[in-house]
């Protein structure tokens, strides 16, 4: 007797089926790969993406990053981290100086604040571009300007006053026109051109880099996503 031995003429016989485990395996690193962001979550995929332009401090000429998770954050040194004046939009690293001082770039005053996204579906469903004044949260312009309109107590009544908050710390907006206060600015940063360094170090970018001023784009987050309210 002889076995009898089945060909399948769309795999060759000198090649062998990929495992099941392998499969997975190669799924699962796809998942984590940067280029297949809509595997992420939304606040994951406006971290990356923001990161993957190399945000530089426009006065400390090195790279800074955006970190959505508490840990991360905390873990995260200071000086790497996104600190903005929300009266103006620019973006800088965090310096002790800069606290109380006018913005570096073109002199607006107001606070230094670290640079906060927070994620919330019944609120948020676009790319951020704007920065709440005087908290720094950033959120999308149509959702900003939204808030911006919607004056809430803040007290209750008869000492009640009303006027637009930040909906993520409840902190009052900067709407005073006789100060040219603006409730929200957007988001400027200085992001490093691709192809002029790939070190986090950075200790050359300023002599060798080339940078544009940028803005986070608007860009829609997939499918799945809710009414801002």
């Amino acid at each position: 007797n002889h076995d009898t031995v089945h060909y399948n003429p769309t795999v060759p016989a000198d090649e062998t089926r990929p495992s099941e485990e392998s499969v997975v395996n190669n799924e699962q690193e796809e998942h984590k790969s940067p280029s297949n962001d809509r595997y992420l979550s939304a606040p994951d995929r406006i971290v990356a993406r923001f990161n993957a332009r190399r945000p530089q401090c426009p006065v400390q000429l090195h790279t800074i990053r955006l970190e959505y998770d508490e840990e991360k954050r905390k873990a995260l040194s200071k000086d790497r981290t996104p600190y903005i004046f929300p009266a103006c939009g620019h973006v800088h690293a965090y310096a002790p100086e800069l606290r109380g001082a006018p913005c570096p770039l073109c002199r607006t005053r107001g606070p230094f604040v670290e640079l906060k996204l927070e994620w919330e579906p019944a609120i948020c469903d676009e790319e951020p571009e704007v920065a709440f004044n005087p908290c720094g949260h950033i959120i999308s312009e149509r959702v900003a300007r939204k808030w911006s309109n919607l004056a809430l107590p803040d007290n209750a009544p008869p000492n009640a006053r009303y006027r637009p908050i930040c909906p993520f710390c409840a902190k009052p907006l900067k709407t005073d026109a006789r100060h040219s206060d603006q409730p929200y600015n957007k988001i400027l940063f200085q992001s490093q051109a691709p192809g002029t360094g790939d070190n986090d170090d950075d200790s050359q970018a300023g002599e060798h880099a080339s940078f544009n001023t940028e803005s986070f784009g608007d860009l829609h987050l997939g499918d799945g996503k809710r009414d801002a309210v």
